[in-house]
């Protein structure tokens, strides 16, 4: 059986949404791969260890019951593995300084002590079950984001196709005050994060600066609104309960794997014909997070990928076959990702009351292809209550932002601004026509119309 079926079934009985629990397993075999188990990329090398993931979803929704599993899990892996190699699970602490998060990353002995950061890859898991609890303060946020990027883009060593060998990567730091520079080999962050909306859209888990760099794009984000399990009260005998032993076993097991994951015909053909799709799209995107997050999609789609072909090579440890199966898995895993991003990041900027305001502009657009603000407003007044310009405008920000509508200032010669519904493909991933046709002019001119109406019944209610 395989350890992510086994994970699932042991994880049944809990309230929380299965790709919480499906990511955070993936999250933590990844940290047991590490740099161990790795795939040339060009003249660089993927690795699963920097594998980033926020669960995103509201309170209650047991994100962090999901993600403390796994984390108990590595530290009882930690436990289990030979003394020699327990430097292999490196759970770090939850909240520091940059410097202290640094320096967690270097791996610790027998008696707790670091080891030489020279002589063993620094690698670290970095859990965070409230993420503006562990991240901070904005400025810590800042380098703890640049240093994370510095890690994951600049530290991959080179590959060296003539004698099959990785170079070793390498992380340069400057300490405060007299303690100098320090270099770190392979440096590899793997985080496992929980987040409210609430919390990223005010300010307290990312601040805008941080929204607006190529971060966001680099996690994993999981998102899900609420769970389709029922709940459960947990009050039965400890005995029916699964023992994790075998789970434990697994992980151990990706701890000690290594070597260079071997790369099929077929999957080389799928993940070409996929590529060449996903470029495209690319080309095509307007939403600049999406856009951002498919920028950076091939390499989560071979980090995935390369994660559950090292899990099916638990029997079989001296063969780690990538072929076109983990590539289509992953390629599904991701795909839902990129298609929960304009919402989940719509959840990010607007809330509460405003959240009620975008639900019903959206509702609006839906009914009409393009509508002009008034329009928006008079439309929104006569159905659903007062709505005021400026609670209007704030929620059209809002969608635009997050890539769900398009604004234009002309659109076929007429000057008012105008909004829309952006674009969807019925599949991002290999359709090239959109979902949406363009109006033509007799949809057109029945807009025209309509917006009069609405002016003239307004003149007529104010002469009265």
């Amino acid at each position: 059986m395989s350890l992510l079926t086994e994970y699932l079934k042991w994880t049944a009985d809990e309230e929380a949404p299965e790709r919480f629990h499906l990511f955070a397993a993936l999250t933590g075999a990844a940290h047991c791969l590490g740099r161990r188990v790795w795939v040339p990329h060009g003249k660089r090398v993927i690795y699963p260890g920097q594998t980033l993931t926020l669960l995103l979803g509201p309170s209650g929704l047991r994100k962090t019951s999901a993600a403390s599993l796994v984390e108990g899990l590595l530290q009882e892996t930690r436990r289990a593995l030979p003394k020699k190699d327990r430097w292999r699970i490196n759970v770090m602490a939850e909240r520091g300084s940059t410097q202290g998060l640094i320096d967690d990353l270097v791996p610790k002995g027998l008696d707790g002590e670091a080891l030489p950061k020279e002589e063993f890859d620094c690698a670290g898991f970095l859990y965070a079950p409230e993420m503006a609890v562990t991240f901070g303060s904005a400025s810590y946020v800042e380098e703890l984001t640049h240093f994370i990027t510095r890690a994951a883009d600049g530290a991959s060593g080179f590959y060296n196709a003539a004698q099959q060998t990785v170079s070793d990567g390498w992380l340069t730091t400057s300490f405060k005050k007299d303690k100098g520079q320090a270099r770190f080999k392979n440096p590899t962050l793997t985080m496992l994060a929980c987040a409210t909306p609430t919390h990223l859209r005010q300010g307290g888990g990312l601040p805008p600066q941080v929204k607006e760099t190529g971060f966001l794009a680099r996690l994993l984000t999981i998102y899900e609104e609420r769970s389709s399990r029922p709940p459960q009260s947990h009050l039965r005998r400890v005995e029916e309960d699964r023992d994790p032993a075998e789970l434990v076993r697994g992980f151990a097991l990706l701890a000690l794997l290594a070597g260079k994951a071997t790369l099929t015909a077929e999957g080389e053909r799928a993940m070409d014909l996929w590529y060449a799709g996903l470029h495209e799209r690319l080309q095509q995107e307007k939403n600049t997070l999406v856009q951002a997050f498919l920028g950076r999609a091939q390499t989560h789609v071979i980090r995935l990928a390369l994660t559950l072909a090292a899990i099916e090579a638990i029997a079989h440890p001296k063969h780690i076959i990538l072929d076109e199966r983990h590539f289509g898995q992953a390629i599904t895993l991701v795909e839902r990702i990129e298609r929960d991003l304009p919402r989940a990041f719509t959840e990010m900027v607007a809330g509460g009351k405003q959240q009620a305001t975008v639900d019903r502009v959206r509702h609006c657009l839906s009914n009409r292809w393009v509508v002009w603000r008034r329009l928006c407003q008079k439309v929104m007044h006569a159905r659903a209550g007062q709505y005021r310009v400026d609670q209007i405008e704030p929620a059209l920000d809002a969608l635009i932002m997050a890539g769900e509508v398009v604004r234009r200032g002309e659109m076929r010669g007429r000057t008012k601004t105008e909004y829309r519904l952006a674009p969807r493909r019925a599949n991002p991933w290999l359709c090239k026509t959109p979902a949406q046709a363009i109006p033509d002019e007799a949809y057109l001119d029945e807009q025209d119309a309509i917006e009069e109406w609405a002016e003239a019944k307004e003149a007529g209610l104010k002469a009265h």
